[in-house]
């Protein structure tokens, strides 16, 4: 019998979340998760959605290396649930000192990338050509990018395989295909610590620019909206400290 979990209390500005509620999510004991959050040990933030995500509001706790997140309706019922540990990049790479980053809850990689089902109409389906062609344009534009540039150029070593396996990736996330297998955040965490939260947004307006060109407006916007949710992923857990992209500081 699947348990529905109980309502979060709304209050002006946020949710209330019981401590036994977040220790499960965290998987600590609560009176754990009560001295950590008066330790402030525990940071959250609480955003509200926009764009597709309107109507909803998303609840992150970040402790060191680990992100949980729970997203809930006006009225605060739970609609989905994640949480991942993200380990300190090597010893040895290259740019700043890497950050400092307490001992992960678990040592257990993140889930690869699961594919869903397509939501786009027939005639709004890119074919796997179309895709290839953007991925091309795309990069090309980020290798060339003043700000990007240095970052890729130097992180990747072999340019035809990588937009292979980025054109397989968008296949999985626009059409469904499963054709990618890999470990996105696996592979960003090595480069950490020469990201900056503008990179992630110049990032953003290049695919934005990019599928324009190439897709039918409904898919353009499906990809828009992916790619903000997964350069949100990326970025609340390479740079904790930085609020994320799909849902904002309610002002």
């Amino acid at each position: 019998m699947t348990v529905t979990p109980e309502r979060l209390e709304r209050r002006e500005g946020g949710f209330v979340i019981e401590a036994e509620r977040l220790a499960a999510l965290l998987g600590l004991p609560a009176e754990q998760v009560r001295a950590e959050l008066n330790a402030g040990r525990i940071v959250t933030r609480v955003e509200k959605g926009e764009g597709e995500d309107a109507g909803t509001w998303r609840l992150t706790f970040l402790r060191g290396a680990d992100r949980a997140r729970l997203v809930v309706d006006a009225q605060g019922r739970e609609l989905r649930r994640s949480r991942i540990s993200v380990p300190p990049p090597p010893k040895g790479a290259r740019g700043s000192p890497p950050r400092s980053y307490p001992t992960p809850l678990t040592a257990a990689p993140p889930p690869a990338w699961p594919p869903a089902p397509s939501r786009l109409a027939d005639e709004d389906r890119p074919d796997e050509a179309t895709l290839r062609a953007l991925v091309d344009d795309f990069y090309a534009q980020v290798r060339a990018d003043p700000e990007l540039g240095p970052l890729f150029n130097a992180a990747v070593a072999d340019w035809p395989a990588h937009l292979e396996r980025i054109a397989a990736f968008w296949s999985s996330a626009l059409l469904g295909s499963g054709a990618y297998k890999g470990d996105p955040f696996g592979r960003h965490r090595p480069h950490a610590p020469q990201m900056t939260a503008a990179m992630f947004e110049r990032w953003l307006a290049l695919w934005a620019e990019a599928t324009e060109a190439h897709l039918s407006p409904a898919a353009a916007r499906s990809a828009l909206s992916k790619a903000r949710r997964i350069a949100s992923g990326l970025r609340m857990a390479l740079l904790p400290q930085v609020a994320g992209d799909g849902f904002r500081l309610p002002s």
